[in-house]
């Protein structure tokens, strides 16, 4: 991970025949993670980790910014912060 001014690290990927790049920096108490397809932000989702005894973490998905009427995005996030170590 590169380390100046937030420890981060970039990739690109293909999702679904179109390239996706990926920045995932890490601050002491959270991750930022921005995914694009078309090179700017857009919608902006925040995922906290639901506390509790439960055998597989939950997370409360919420847009911060952006389309608030597309279902689909906070279900796709959710499952996203699953493979973010925490």
């Amino acid at each position: 991970m590169g380390s100046f001014p937030v420890p981060h690290k970039k990739f690109s990927l293909e999702i679904k025949g179109n390239k996706t790049d990926v920045v995932i920096c890490s601050y002491d108490d959270h991750f930022l993670v921005i995914a694009t397809q078309i090179g700017a932000m857009g919608t902006i989702l925040q995922a906290r980790k639901e506390e509790g005894m439960a055998i597989h973490p939950t997370f409360n998905v919420s847009v911060i910014f952006g389309k608030r009427d597309e279902v689909r995005l906070p279900v796709h996030f959710s499952l996203l912060a699953l493979y973010i170590p925490c």
